[in-house]
């Protein structure tokens, strides 16, 4: 589902026109994906054998799809465009949770993520990410404060789009109907990862055996930089 979201969020970033109604609703429906991945990075923070390993996979696969995410957000034009893909929020907000349990010192600590908040301002997601991630964190292992952390992040992103107006592009809603339809399709991505995760996550990965396990892992690695540069290709050679 997340993948499939993000897809689609790509494909309008792309190709179509976020003013008018399938552009718009291709571009709410994919932030469905970053919440997702977030909570899960959280989820998993705990579970991971080596904490090594998962940050420098994180990091390895950001590297691989830079030039990909560089071209997708320059159009195509940009082997290099000064904005860091997901994979290296990613890769942040999992600093976050290493210094929550490593760093003693409350200072030091707050200082570190707020650094880390800064630096996440030229990434994919921005500054909000390692605020999910703290939200997530403080959440784990309560379905009430899991809900409050799901309110805060839906409040985060209407701050985030009327303080910066990413509203301007939205299609313009002339009656009341159509109001209430664009507010309920800006809500839909966040708003079915909520839904999800609350209702639909029962706190356990599914049996699929080693093999399963081993190929869900990396699917999705994979699948973040090859479905960037299929869209890239698409549009260059349109």
């Amino acid at each position: 589902m997340a993948m499939i979201a993000m897809t689609l969020n790509h494909v309008a970033f792309l190709f179509l026109d976020e003013s008018q109604w399938l552009g718009f609703f291709f571009r709410q429906i994919g932030y469905f994906t970053a919440p997702v991945m977030i909570f899960f990075l959280v989820e998993g923070y705990g579970y991971t054998h080596s904490k090594k390993k998962y940050l420098f996979r994180l990091l390895g696969v950001a590297l691989v799809a830079q030039v990909p995410f560089s071209l997708m957000v320059s159009g195509g034009t940009r082997f290099f465009y000064p904005m860091f893909n997901m994979l290296f929020t990613l890769s942040l907000c999992f600093c976050v949770l290493l210094i929550q349990e490593y760093v003693t010192d409350k200072k030091l600590a707050v200082i570190g993520i707020a650094w880390i908040v800064l630096i996440c301002g030229y990434c994919d997601w921005g500054s909000m990410a390692p605020l999910f991630t703290l939200y997530f964190s403080w959440a784990k292992g309560s379905e009430k404060k899991k809900r409050i952390a799901f309110f805060f992040l839906i409040l985060c992103y209407y701050t985030e789009c009327f303080l910066f107006g990413m509203t301007a592009s939205w299609p313009v809603a002339t009656t009341i109907p159509m109001l209430i339809l664009r507010f309920l399709i800006s809500l839909s991505g966040i708003g079915l990862a909520a839904v999800s995760i609350l209702f639909l996550y029962n706190g356990k990965r599914m049996n699929c055996g080693t093999v399963g396990k081993t190929i869900s892992k990396w699917f999705f690695y994979l699948y973040y930089p090859a479905h960037i540069l299929v869209l890239v290709l698409i549009l260059m050679l349109r």
